[in-house]
């Protein structure tokens, strides 16, 4: 699973290595359980991490975006130069519109331990 601290290591790298005028970079973590249904009982239950990078540059108004699954340099150095490469190629878009300037957040503590700690066999009792 994903920590805030290698979520903020990947956005401090793709910040310094970035040439583009603009960018937004957006990192999507999550723990996915899946329950197949068939013949009135479960057939298949999968779990697992998914982990969903995006990045979208901008050069003048020239964009280009690219997205991957891992946040490893190499990873993060081929997001940069694909997206890059995109938006160079590009037409130019009369409807662009910059990001937004970087400011500070609040922090949402919208984590539940009675939800992350649920157990398999206690999330299918509770289908059944």
């Amino acid at each position: 699973m994903i920590t805030k601290q290698g979520m903020q290591k990947a956005a401090e790298f793709i910040r310094k290595n970035i040439n583009a005028d603009d960018f937004t970079f957006s990192i999507i973590g999550s723990e996915d359980l899946l329950t197949r249904f068939a013949q009135n009982g479960i057939t298949q239950h999968i779990s697992g991490n998914k982990l969903n990078v995006s990045l979208e540059v901008a050069f003048d108004n020239k964009n280009g975006r690219a997205s991957g699954n891992n946040l490893d340099e190499n990873a993060l150095k081929y997001l940069i130069k694909t997206a890059e490469s995109m938006a160079k190629l590009n037409q130019p878009d009369p409807e662009f519109v910059a990001s937004e300037p970087a400011h500070d957040l609040p922090e949402v503590d919208n984590y539940s331990s009675n939800t992350a700690n649920l157990s398999v066999e206690n999330i299918v009792d509770d289908i059944l």
